[in-house]
Protein backbone atom coordinates (compact mmCIF):
# COMPACT_ATOMS: atom_id res chain seq x y z
CA UNK A 1 0.00 0.00 0.00
CA UNK A 2 3.41 2.11 0.44
CA UNK A 3 3.14 2.78 -3.66
CA UNK A 4 -0.89 4.36 -3.36
CA UNK A 5 -1.75 7.41 -2.60
CA UNK A 6 -5.68 9.09 -1.82
CA UNK A 7 -6.42 11.63 -3.80
CA UNK A 8 -8.14 14.86 -1.55
CA UNK A 9 -10.51 15.78 -3.91
CA UNK A 10 -11.64 12.29 -6.08
CA UNK A 11 -10.70 10.46 -2.81
CA UNK A 12 -9.01 7.72 -5.35
CA UNK A 13 -6.17 5.41 -4.62
CA UNK A 14 -3.88 6.10 -7.34
CA UNK A 15 -0.25 5.04 -8.13
CA UNK A 16 2.35 7.78 -6.87
CA UNK A 17 3.28 8.87 -10.32
CA UNK A 18 -0.07 10.22 -10.40
CA UNK A 19 0.65 12.72 -8.54
CA UNK A 20 2.78 16.24 -9.49
CA UNK A 21 5.34 16.73 -6.82
CA UNK A 22 4.92 19.19 -3.87
CA UNK A 23 8.57 19.66 -1.97
CA UNK A 24 6.71 21.25 0.74
CA UNK A 25 4.68 18.29 1.29
CA UNK A 26 6.11 15.69 3.84
CA UNK A 27 5.48 12.69 1.00
CA UNK A 28 6.76 15.29 -1.74
CA UNK A 29 3.79 14.79 -3.86
CA UNK A 30 0.40 17.14 -4.44
CA UNK A 31 -2.32 15.91 -2.15
CA UNK A 32 -4.57 16.13 -5.42
CA UNK A 33 -3.90 14.11 -8.14
CA UNK A 34 -2.91 15.04 -11.35
CA UNK A 35 -6.06 14.91 -13.28
CA UNK A 36 -8.09 16.63 -10.08
CA UNK A 37 -5.11 19.60 -10.38
CA UNK A 38 -5.96 19.62 -14.18
CA UNK A 39 -9.62 19.84 -13.90
CA UNK A 40 -9.14 23.01 -11.53
CA UNK A 41 -6.74 24.75 -13.36
CA UNK A 42 -8.91 24.59 -16.73
CA UNK A 43 -11.78 25.57 -14.91
CA UNK A 44 -10.06 28.33 -13.39
CA UNK A 45 -8.78 29.42 -16.19
CA UNK A 46 -11.73 29.59 -17.68
CA UNK A 47 -13.82 31.13 -15.12
CA UNK A 48 -10.88 34.04 -14.84
CA UNK A 49 -9.56 34.11 -18.79
CA UNK A 50 -10.08 38.09 -19.72
CA UNK A 51 -8.48 38.57 -16.52
CA UNK A 52 -5.38 36.49 -16.61
CA UNK A 53 -5.32 37.75 -20.44
CA UNK A 54 -5.25 41.10 -19.79
CA UNK A 55 -2.53 40.56 -16.91
CA UNK A 56 -0.86 39.12 -19.40
CA UNK A 57 -0.96 41.79 -21.88
CA UNK A 58 -0.34 44.28 -19.27
CA UNK A 59 3.00 42.64 -18.03
CA UNK A 60 3.83 41.95 -21.76
CA UNK A 61 3.80 45.83 -22.38
CA UNK A 62 5.49 46.74 -19.49
CA UNK A 63 8.23 44.15 -19.71
CA UNK A 64 8.85 43.70 -23.97
CA UNK A 65 12.49 42.72 -23.79
CA UNK A 66 11.98 40.29 -20.63
CA UNK A 67 8.72 38.96 -22.56
CA UNK A 68 10.94 38.56 -25.82
CA UNK A 69 12.99 36.37 -23.92
CA UNK A 70 11.19 34.24 -22.22
CA UNK A 71 9.11 33.93 -25.47
CA UNK A 72 12.50 32.73 -27.54
CA UNK A 73 13.11 30.00 -25.13
CA UNK A 74 9.74 28.45 -25.06
CA UNK A 75 9.94 28.70 -28.82
CA UNK A 76 13.25 27.53 -29.31
CA UNK A 77 12.16 24.24 -26.66
CA UNK A 78 8.64 24.25 -28.88
CA UNK A 79 10.97 23.35 -31.49
CA UNK A 80 12.50 20.60 -30.54
CA UNK A 81 15.72 22.31 -28.73
CA UNK A 82 16.63 22.79 -25.73
CA UNK A 83 17.45 26.04 -23.35
CA UNK A 84 21.38 24.65 -21.74
CA UNK A 85 22.54 24.58 -18.46
CA UNK A 86 24.68 27.55 -19.25
CA UNK A 87 21.07 29.45 -20.29
CA UNK A 88 21.23 33.04 -18.62
CA UNK A 89 17.76 35.21 -19.22
CA UNK A 90 19.51 38.39 -18.04
CA UNK A 91 22.45 37.46 -20.37
CA UNK A 92 20.25 36.52 -23.68
CA UNK A 93 17.52 40.65 -22.52
CA UNK A 94 20.31 42.50 -24.48
CA UNK A 95 20.05 40.75 -27.97
CA UNK A 96 16.28 41.08 -27.54
CA UNK A 97 16.44 44.65 -26.59
CA UNK A 98 18.90 45.76 -29.09
CA UNK A 99 16.81 44.09 -31.92
CA UNK A 100 13.98 45.94 -30.36
CA UNK A 101 16.26 48.96 -30.52
CA UNK A 102 16.98 48.62 -34.06
CA UNK A 103 13.49 48.10 -35.45
CA UNK A 104 12.70 50.89 -33.81
CA UNK A 105 15.34 53.04 -35.01
CA UNK A 106 15.99 52.41 -38.15
CA UNK A 107 12.02 51.29 -39.19
CA UNK A 108 13.54 47.90 -40.56
CA UNK A 109 12.76 44.56 -38.62
CA UNK A 110 15.20 42.51 -36.91
CA UNK A 111 15.47 39.25 -35.43
CA UNK A 112 17.33 37.66 -32.66
CA UNK A 113 18.80 35.03 -34.63
CA UNK A 114 20.42 31.51 -33.41
CA UNK A 115 23.93 31.33 -35.25
CA UNK A 116 23.45 27.01 -34.83
CA UNK A 117 19.79 26.77 -35.90
CA UNK A 118 18.08 24.68 -33.34
CA UNK A 119 17.24 22.70 -35.89
CA UNK A 120 20.59 21.19 -36.75
CA UNK A 121 21.24 20.77 -32.67
CA UNK A 122 21.91 24.85 -31.68
CA UNK A 123 21.14 25.22 -27.93
CA UNK A 124 18.83 28.46 -26.85
CA UNK A 125 21.91 30.62 -24.89
CA UNK A 126 23.36 33.90 -25.01
CA UNK A 127 26.60 32.27 -26.75
CA UNK A 128 24.19 31.11 -29.69
CA UNK A 129 22.68 34.02 -30.27
CA UNK A 130 22.36 37.26 -33.23
CA UNK A 131 20.80 40.34 -34.22
CA UNK A 132 20.01 40.26 -37.94
CA UNK A 133 18.00 41.88 -39.80
CA UNK A 134 14.18 40.28 -40.91
CA UNK A 135 15.46 39.55 -44.30
CA UNK A 136 18.78 38.08 -43.64
CA UNK A 137 17.57 35.92 -41.27
CA UNK A 138 14.26 34.84 -43.18
CA UNK A 139 16.80 34.41 -45.69
CA UNK A 140 19.39 32.05 -43.33
CA UNK A 141 16.78 29.95 -42.81
CA UNK A 142 17.60 26.57 -40.74
CA UNK A 143 21.23 27.11 -42.51
CA UNK A 144 24.84 27.48 -40.33
CA UNK A 145 26.53 30.14 -42.35
CA UNK A 146 29.90 30.52 -40.81
CA UNK A 147 31.65 33.49 -41.05
CA UNK A 148 35.38 33.77 -40.49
Amino acid sequence: MDDLKVCTKCKTAKERDEFHKHVRQKDGLQPDCKSCRNAYRRAFYEKHTDRENAWSKSWREAYPDKWATNDGKALAIRRGGSASDIYDAALCLPFYAEARRLSRETGIPHHVDHIIPIAKGGLHCQLNLQVLTATENLKKGNSHVCQT
